[in-house]
């Protein structure tokens, strides 16, 4: 027959065995952590919601305020490119170049190169130039001779020029980086009104990348690009790197498709680098083009986690305060039973007189 081991309720359970200061210290200590735990869990709470929407709005206004002032710079670019091809100067000297043959060559075009190269260049509003017959499509003059070259057939700022002023944009690999070109062009028109060219302008990445990436300088993660109807970059992201760049030439990211299905909205999930970001996305149907704006997670958010390790830090001092301070007020508690019990083991109350009945007689010691 097997038999059970007695095990004393105290040796099993340590708490047991805690003096009752112990105990009271104890209790105070868990309803101090636990007060504290809910008040600083609220606080972060109420803190990261304030902080996440203060850097939410930060982003939203920054891509409001690019937004502007992109499609301000584009409009005044095809303005600009509208009021040239209305000048009567160049109205009147292509007019007369155009009735010339395909084969010559006079000093009226040299003249009317020069005329068009002054307004082209660093400090001009466009990079370059060039005027297209509007039947074949073939250069007939540019300021820029890579430009010579162009074949209009199958360019949609050449079929689209002949009937409008618009934005298009263009393969750029001029310094192997896959990225796309903008281009302006407009119907160049006699004074009587029938068209006798069509005049092209070609703004360049770096002109548009400056406006679109004009920063305070205040984030470090901070960027804005632009991307085609093909997801593809119209000007460098400024946070992709030389390595990258050469393999990746288009935004993949969640923002972007949601983008280019003609939505305005934000997004919290990865970005173009897999990298989690807040990214702020708006349509510009104007010119065919999604703004991107956005700003990494990490670097948003961590005055979020600042404000959360700053509240941990400070319930554990409280903490320790409050445990010392229970020590101290549960000690105020017991001394007087400790001093009661330490005078009833000393023999302070008398046994049942000789002369009582069934019923024992105490006599209680005084506490003073």
């Amino acid at each position: 027959m097997s038999t059970r081991s007695h095990v004393d309720p105290q040796e099993a359970l340590p708490l047991l065995r805690l003096g009752i200061s112990q105990k009271l210290t104890l209790l105070f200590a868990l309803f101090a952590a636990t007060l504290l735990g809910a008040t600083g869990w609220l606080a972060f709470k109420q803190g990261r919601a304030a902080l996440e929407s203060s850097v939410v709005a930060e982003v939203q206004s920054r891509a409001l305020e690019k937004q502007a002032a992109i499609g301000s710079w584009l409009d005044g670019q095809l303005s600009e490119l509208r009021g040239l091809s209305e000048s009567p100067h160049i109205v009147d000297d292509f007019t007369k170049l155009a009735d010339l043959p395909a084969d010559a060559t006079p000093d009226g075009w040299a003249d009317f190169r020069d005329d068009l190269a002054a307004r082209t260049g660093e400090g001009q509003d466009f990079v370059a130039l060039f005027v297209m017959e509007p039947k074949s499509g073939r250069v007939l003059t540019a300021t820029d001779p890579t430009d010579r070259g162009r074949q209009g057939a199958g360019e949609p700022y050449f079929t689209n020029g002949k009937i409008g002023a618009g934005l298009y944009l263009v393969p750029d690999r001029s310094r192997n980086l896959m990225l796309l070109s903008p281009f302006l062009s407009t119907p160049l028109r006699a004074r009587n009104g029938p068209l006798v060219a069509v005049l092209v302008a070609r703004l360049g990445t770096e002109s548009l990348a400056s406006t679109v990436d004009r920063r305070a300088g205040l984030r470090a993660t901070d960027e804005a690009y632009l991307i085609d109807t093909h997801k593809q970059f119209v000007n460098r992201p400024r946070l992709l790197t030389d390595a990258d760049a050469s393999i990746l030439t288009s935004d993949r990211s969640t923002a972007a498709r949601l983008c280019l299905d003609h939505n305005d909205g934000l997004d919290l999930s990865n970005d173009y680098r897999g990298v989690p970001a807040i990214t702020v996305y708006r349509w510009m149907p104007k010119f065919g083009l999604c703004l991107i704006t956005k700003l990494d997670k990490a670097e948003a958010f961590a005055p979020v986690y600042e404000l959360g390790r700053s509240l941990a830090i400070a319930g554990a001092l409280l903490l320790l305060v409050a445990s010392a301070a229970s020590g101290l007020l549960s000690r105020t508690i017991t001394n007087p039973i400790r001093r009661i019990e330490s005078r009833l083991a000393s023999g302070m109350w008398c046994c049942p007189s000789p002369r009582a009945t069934s019923l024992a007689v105490w006599r209680v010691p005084s506490i003073e």
